[in-house]
């Protein structure tokens, strides 16, 4: 116990260090004082190995805060390259500062023909509310708070997946390894690091699992707190809403597909009673449906329009693929690893019969999410967005896939062993994965 104690010291020790060494390479590139790039790589690596490490090594005298803390430090300090000393990153944020400062100016009134050219956005005004009002409380100005304020709310999506998949598995060491995996996201990173309403928006989707799936039995409590996430999503962003409702029904329907099929052992099928969950999709029905029927620029165009769109499919639309190796090894890269985890999570549901039905929902789930990216990569859905459109996809399919394919190392076979070689394949699947991930990352933004 004294080695393993000193061991843990070390490894926090080491990780203040190269973290420290981290921010100040990073910080030296906003100052043009440039340093070469292998540093950047070496530094990441390492302390990519020391969380590794201290996961795979975890046991019940570990610190799972400590462990916790350094993976969202980590992650915050990935993120802050998205974050230009001038500016926002991307175009997307522009849009959004423009209707923030047209509710500041006006208030905000649906009704009113100031925002007849903003109708899209300015129909969904949570993050733009919460953007004004940490101006206010800080006193400071909206646009620097829609600089900085992403980068700390959306550290709330990562905890509420360390609860969910702790909930489910009761794993601190699998909680840890599925939220490493989900903070290094490329499109966690990159997108949800900006001031976007989807960002906001998968915060509460997050926050809904967690809440859907804690109760097994009904209580004021959980509804109020599943009523309150879904008015939260419903007023965020169009696209969120639409996935929820997709989720919830997804799941009534393996509840209903597993009580028919007597082949699957009952006793052992842990479930939501079906009651509750058509009680929750009414509550989405009347909330999400309605909000957008009363929209005069209502989402349910975007999604005809989707349909009309792919029924007049011509060849040679989709994903523009640049003649260059990094393009090819991160698209190739993409399928690869995504069906690396897929494989993994439907291992992991072979091994763990006790939660059957909820694991069905979500390899299902991440399987639905990656047919949809699939086919916007291919142009066959909103082909005039593509890669960004299908991007959107991943951050909500990964949530099942981190959360399963992460239950692999700590689960034991009958005889009671742990499974080492499997174990140490997973391991080294999200190392790669998240050292993929920051690959992708434009190197014109640390160099």
């Amino acid at each position: 116990m004294f080695h393993r104690s000193m061991s843990n010291k070390i490894m926090y020790l080491l990780y203040v260090q190269l973290t420290v060494i981290l921010i100040i390479f990073l910080l030296s590139q906003r100052f043009n004082i440039h340093s070469p790039i292998c540093v950047f790589w070496i530094l990441v690596v390492a302390i990519t190995c020391i969380i590794c490490i201290q996961i795979t090594s975890f046991n019940r005298n570990s610190n799972k805060y400590m462990i916790l803390f350094q993976i969202i430090v980590f992650s915050w300090i990935m993120r802050t390259i998205f974050i230009p000393n001038t500016g926002f990153f991307g175009h997307d944020p522009y849009k959004e500062m423009e209707v923030v400062n047209v509710i500041l100016n006006n208030g905000w009134d649906l009704d009113s023909d100031i925002f007849s050219s903003y109708r899209y956005q300015y129909s969904y005004p949570i993050l733009y509310e919460l953007i004004i009002m940490g101006s206010q409380v800080l006193g400071t100005s909206v646009f620097s708070v829609a600089r900085w304020f992403p980068l700390l709310y959306n550290t709330s999506s990562l905890l509420f997946i360390y609860l969910f998949s702790n909930h489910l598995f009761n794993s601190d060491k699998s909680s840890l390894l599925s939220v490493f995996g989900a903070s290094m996201l490329y499109q966690s990173m990159m997108f949800h690091t900006l001031p976007i309403r989807e960002s906001i928006a998968f915060i509460f989707f997050v926050a809904f699992l967690y809440v859907y799936f804690k109760e097994k039995k009904p209580s004021v409590l959980f509804t109020i707190l599943a009523l309150l996430f879904i008015v939260m999503i419903t007023l965020s962003h169009h696209l969120t809403s639409f996935l929820i409702f997709l989720f919830v029904f997804l799941h009534i329907l393996v509840n209903s597909v597993c009580k028919i099929l007597e082949t699957i052992a009952p006793e052992k099928l842990y479930f939501i009673p079906d009651s509750r969950g058509f009680n929750i999709l009414a509550y989405i029905l009347v909330l999400v449906i309605g909000y957008w029927i009363y929209l005069r620029y209502s989402p349910l165009n975007i999604i005809a329009y989707a349909f009309e769109e792919s029924a007049y499919l011509d060849p040679g639309h989709g994903m523009i693929v640049p003649n260059n190796l990094k393009f090819i090894v991160l698209v190739n890269g993409e399928y690869i690893f995504a069906s690396a985890f897929a494989f993994f999570s439907i291992y992991s549901i072979t091994l763990c019969n006790n939660r059957m039905r909820i694991n069905l929902t979500l390899i299902f789930w991440a399987a639905l999410m990656g047919i949809m990216s699939i086919l916007s990569l291919k142009g066959m859905v909103l082909r005039t967005e593509s890669v960004a459109f299908a991007s959107r996809f991943q951050s909500f399919g990964y949530i099942s896939l981190f959360v399963l394919s992460g239950s692999i190392i700590d689960l034991k076979n009958q005889k009671g062993r742990m499974f080492n070689e499997i174990n140490a394949t997973v391991i080294l699947l999200y190392f790669l994965f998240i050292l993929f991930n920051i690959y992708r990352i434009p190197v014109e933004l640390y160099t």
